[in-house]
């Protein structure tokens, strides 16, 4: 009589178990389906291959999704070496730029005439005549005499200046331009017709130059 009993007891333990695991196969489907839809959606979008997801689990889809995703990453690189060398060639065309707009400014500066940068006129300011010399200078304070006094109208001390100065090679010939108009202007507003000019006024009118005398 306890065997019917047994058995049946037996059955429903099956049952029971039966249905604890069709609970986990349950439970364990849409994680499985999850992953497996991920995998998918990482496929890369260029290719345009699809593979469904009960496919995923073999070994030769899986190499593919391998070598989709290498691929994917080498044009990604490719890519990005194309940027950097976009970039690259626009910084050494603007360096260019900025280094043709340097040589630019050089010529314009070269081809101005500022006053002389190293050498200056000594003036003497007499009553009948005006003399004078050209010094180097080396700062604001040190001088050396480069040339002898030339006197005016006791000679004529521009042509006297001129041919000094021309046989001084390393004095530059922008610098004898400027150091003889110079001496033009000064003696011209010496020996003005109208108006007497006075020492104070000579050294107002060019405080680049030195003058020596009294009024």
């Amino acid at each position: 009589m306890s065997h019917p009993q047994c058995c049946h007891t037996t059955r429903q333990s099956n049952r029971a178990n039966l249905q604890t695991v069709a609970r986990k196969a349950l439970v364990q489907a849409p994680h499985s389906a999850c992953r497996k839809a991920q995998v998918k959606r990482h496929l890369p979008h260029a290719t345009g291959t699809q593979i469904a997801p009960e496919d995923l689990t073999s070994a030769g889809n899986q190499d593919k999704i391998r070598e989709l995703q290498v691929e994917d990453q080498i044009e990604d690189a490719e890519q990005e070496e194309e940027v950097q060398e976009a970039m690259e060639r626009g910084l050494e065309a603007e360096s260019h730029e900025e280094q043709v707009a340097a040589e630019l400014a050089a010529l314009e500066t070269e081809t101005e005439q500022p006053g002389p940068a190293q050498f200056t006129l000594n003036f003497l300011w007499l009553d009948k005549n005006i003399a004078v010399s050209v010094d180097q200078l080396f700062d604001q304070t040190k001088r050396s005499p480069v040339t002898e006094y030339f006197f005016w109208p006791r000679k004529d001390a521009w042509e006297e200046l001129k041919n000094t100065l021309e046989t001084k090679p390393w004095i530059q010939e922008r610098d004898k331009i400027i150091l003889l108009n110079k001496t033009t202007e000064i003696i011209n507003f010496w020996q003005d017709s109208e108006t007497k000019k006075t020492v104070e006024e000579a050294r107002a009118a060019f405080p680049d130059c030195m003058f020596q005398g009294s009024d």
